[in-house]
């Protein structure tokens, strides 16, 4: 399935819940620390983007595309900056066919 993964400068919304506002300050910088319970147990709300640049990618590709003023057409925005790469997702990696005395060789935490 296609995948498209946009970065943009944005104001975020948090709300946390505990038991006191010292928990949910601790919740908070935790979070700012890099641990994701933390934002899979709140609520959060994304405001649309602050400014016109932001950026992109296909198909969870490293390197992201800059969109410098997003126009609001796919045609602009989007397929004649990926660099004439076509706009496809990858097919899904099919397993190779084994003969079964290959397969008896391979521990089982590999299947």
């Amino acid at each position: 399935m296609p995948s498209m993964t946009f970065r943009f400068t944005t104001e975020c919304e948090m709300t946390l819940e505990g038991d006191s506002y010292q928990e949910m300050y601790l919740q908070f910088k935790d979070f700012l620390h890099g641990v994701t319970e933390v934002q899979d147990s709140c609520e959060v709300v994304v405001c649309p983007p602050e400014s016109d640049q932001m950026f992109f990618s296909l198909d969870g590709a490293e390197e992201r595309v800059e969109i410098p003023y997003f126009k609001g057409s796919f045609e602009a925005d989007i397929a004649q900056r990926a660099n004439g790469n076509p706009l496809k997702a990858s097919p899904p990696a099919k397993m190779p066919v084994l003969s079964e005395q290959v397969a008896q060789q391979i521990p089982d935490v590999y299947w």
